[in-house]
């Protein structure tokens, strides 16, 4: 999974380091709160709908990460998340 993750990493460093023209870089956690998805509204040149706010995203899965994982798998989750720096994401103490 670690691996998968830098491969991720090092795609989307590919494209930003060849991007041309103009760009937008947002993150899926700037996307959710809301911040973001208003930038790249904008940035597309697209009307913001009226009364767009954070709190009419719905959360889609539940809080833990390892639930959507099969449980033969969540040890190898919780090695990667830590090896990303967020062992919180897998539920356990930074």
């Amino acid at each position: 999974m670690r691996v998968r993750v830098a491969r991720l990493d090092g795609v989307f460093g590919f494209y930003r380091e060849h991007a041309t023209g103009e760009s937008l870089h947002i993150t899926y956690a700037g996307l959710v709160v809301g911040h973001d998805f208003r930038r790249c509204m904008e940035f597309l040149d697209l009307k913001v709908p009226e009364g767009d706010t954070a709190d009419e995203y719905v959360r889609l899965n539940e809080g833990d990460i390892l639930a959507r994982f099969a449980p033969e798998d969540h040890d190898a989750v919780r090695e990667t998340v830590a090896g990303l720096g967020h062992p919180e994401w897998a539920g356990a103490e930074p």
